[in-house]
């Protein structure tokens, strides 16, 4: 997922050229699983790609935004990491139990956190598409 700043930076754009060149049915080439770790979703971590995986990681982004943590901060060890990713908390829970200080905005905005929760869905056909997510 890359971020851009356009239109004299009054837009932002996220695209991820990654997964948009490797599709290939729905198992992951090589190319597509190179990513950044923490935002990776937890059926990329099995080889499935998806543009949902593209709503994972844009929650994870929203996530960090929100609270000023990167997302799973405090796991060093990639091995941890994405043992965490399939089996643990999704980014959310993990960040509400661990750093609910950081989390005000979070709380306190029901559509925000509905938001968040359905883009860490860990049944990927249950996440909202782009456009649904525009919706919100």
């Amino acid at each position: 997922m890359n971020i851009l700043l356009c239109d004299g930076n009054q837009a932002v754009k996220l695209i991820d050229l990654g997964i948009s060149k490797c599709l290939k049915g729905t198992i992951a080439t090589s190319a597509a699983q190179q990513c950044t770790p923490r935002y990776i979703s937890p059926e990329q971590l099995k080889g499935y790609l998806s543009i949902k995986n593209d709503i994972w990681a844009f929650g994870g982004i929203l996530l960090q935004f929100a609270t000023g943590v990167l997302i799973y901060d405090d796991i060093r060890s990639e091995n941890q990491l994405y043992f965490k990713i399939l089996l643990g908390e999704t980014p959310l829970e993990y960040m509400m139990k661990f750093y609910e200080d950081k989390c005000k905005v979070i709380r306190q905005n029901k559509d925000f956190s509905t938001l968040l929760e359905a883009c860490f869905n860990r049944d990927h056909q249950a996440r909202p598409s782009a456009a649904q997510i525009l919706k919100f």
